[in-house]
């Protein structure tokens, strides 16, 4: 999953003129990959386990999400958040997709997408600070 910000082209358009499309986007890039990383920081912890529930928490996939490398193109930015365990998406997964939240998760568990959703404020933030920090 990654994040994705969209940006008010008037504006992208006048500080790209300002600072060039290469500072533009290297800029954005800046800020998302500091906003991702309080988007991570953030996640939410484990929920208690089930009543009654015996199995042994290993906390493996807590210690598996990860902020990826920042992606510049010549008309975008993107950061990766996610989890290389086989099963995160069983778990942490979205509503529809492959794969996605399992039922027995549903309710107890969140879902890193609505996370990186509701959360998406921490991103846009880091940018507008890196893109006044050049335009000053």
């Amino acid at each position: 999953m990654s994040i994705t910000i969209e940006v008010d082209q008037t504006q992208a358009d006048h500080i790209k003129k300002a600072l060039g499309a290469r500072e533009f986007w290297a800029a954005v890039g800046r800020g998302m990959a500091r906003g991702a990383r309080r988007v991570w920081q953030d996640l939410p912890g484990y929920p208690p386990p089930p009543a009654g529930s015996t199995y042994r928490r290993t906390g493996e996939l807590g210690r598996r999400f990860s902020v990826g490398e920042v992606s510049v193109s010549a008309n975008s930015a993107t950061v990766p958040i996610g989890n290389n365990t086989p099963y995160a998406g069983f778990v942490v997964g979205p509503d529809m997709g492959s794969p996605h939240q399992a039922w027995m998760h549903r309710g107890r568990w969140w879902q890193l997408d609505k996370e990186m959703e509701k959360d998406v404020n921490k991103v846009r933030g880091p940018i507008e600070e890196e893109l006044n920090r050049l335009m000053d």
